[in-house]
């Protein structure tokens, strides 16, 4: 079978999915739930007029930074379609980065089709795809930055990372982990010939972090600030940190990526390093981030549980055995990334990004899990973002 046959076949296969996704989910127009709830109401402001005013981005009632409400009310301004169109653009988006992970793809390995299901399988994925969420949009915000950085397109990838921020603060981590990982590249450029190249990509993804240094001093606050203050968001202090919260995070990546990975790849080899010296450092460091972090619940957050795998695991048993399970997720996960490789600064990067969140949840982890799936489904161009 041609690498092109196969590919149609896939995508025929992604379409029928996606038809049946769409009927089971009532054709999207299931009753608002969940946080639609105040995300439809927020959209509906920004749908009022083609540009929103300096009044409504100082004092919505969100969080997240404004950019999908704009598009969700920018498109109910235009075609009058109910929280159905907002639920539309999301399904299309998150096909969308399936259908990249098809056609992007080199070689008759036909390695997407695991990237594919890694992807589906994330219960994250669909939820977001089906539902008035912001996530979708920056996620799929992040995956074009990314390929833009990787085929050296500098401003389109600086671009779509600021649009990706200006969605969810938490996109900080993807240009911030390519910055890390060009100032590793610089430092150890020993021609000069390559260093200015180098230089070059690393001011545009300095640029893309420093947009987050704009909304900040626009509201003055890390989101508008009467809602931060109506939810009295703990991280607000500079100084306060949540590690558990990274620790939660890690577990999730364990569980989410690290597990299908290798049961579908066979990338498991670090299994078999797991007595050498670093591994053993990495090991009892994790443990006592463990003992003084432990992620029993969401702090200071009306929902204690902190989304599937946390509900799971209540179920076989107490705390102790949780937090024995989240350990070990959390350490094959380290290990699994334990390199000094682009997709382990995006780790990396995360997990620093997630010490300022206000609560820990498996839904944070999508833009990563699309970014590690698709770098699988490029296996044959990843050597080319290592720093060996």
């Amino acid at each position: 079978m041609s690498d092109l046959k196969s590919k149609l076949i896939t995508i025929s296969a992604i379409l029928i999915l996606y038809f049946i996704i769409f009927n089971l989910f009532g054709q999207l127009g299931f009753p608002i739930r969940k946080d639609e709830t105040h995300f439809w109401p927020t959209s509906l402001k920004f749908s009022k007029d083609w540009v929103p005013s300096i009044d409504l981005l100082k004092n919505y009632d969100e969080l997240s930074t404004p950019l999908s409400f704009i598009i969700f009310g920018t498109v109910e301004h235009i075609f009058h379609g109910g929280i159905f169109a907002g639920r539309l653009i999301n399904l299309i988006l998150s096909l969308g980065i399936l259908s990249i992970f098809v056609f992007i793809s080199e070689g008759k390995n036909r390695k997407y089709l695991f990237s594919v299901i890694g992807v589906l399988i994330y219960p994250y994925f669909i939820a977001c795809s089906t539902h008035l969420y912001t996530d979708m949009i920056a996620a799929f915000f992040v995956l074009i930055g990314f390929i833009s950085y990787l085929n050296h397109l500098n401003l389109m990838s600086c671009l779509f990372f600021v649009l990706a921020i200006s969605s969810r603060q938490y996109m900080l981590a993807f240009p911030l982990g390519i910055l890390i990982f060009e100032a590793l590249n610089l430092v150890r450029a020993q021609n000069a010939n390559l260093m200015k190249p180098i230089a070059m990509r690393s001011l545009y993804q300095f640029i893309a972090c420093l947009s987050i240094i704009g909304w900040v001093l626009f509201w003055r606050n890390y989101g508008p600030g009467l809602e931060v203050a109506k939810q009295n968001i703990s991280t607000v202090s500079f100084l306060k940190l949540f590690p558990d919260h990274s620790l939660y995070f890690l577990s999730c990546l364990g569980f989410y990526f690290v597990i299908p990975e290798s049961i579908f790849v066979k990338r498991n080899t670090f299994i078999m390093n797991l007595f050498n010296k670093k591994a053993i450092i990495v090991s009892i460091s994790v443990f006592v981030l463990f003992l003084f972090f432990p992620p029993y619940q969401n702090v200071n957050y009306n929902i204690p549980t902190m989304g599937y795998m946390d509900k799971l695991f209540r179920l076989f048993g107490g705390d102790f055995i949780r937090m024995t399970l989240f350990y070990i997720l959390a350490l094959i996960a380290c290990l699994r990334f334990l390199a000094i490789n682009l997709e382990s600064i995006f780790v990396l990067s995360n997990v620093l990004v997630m010490l300022k969140s206000h609560i820990a949840w498996d839904k944070y982890l999508l833009p990563l899990i699309v970014i590690l799936w698709f770098l699988n489904a490029i296996q044959d161009k990843k050597s080319k973002t290592s720093s060996d």
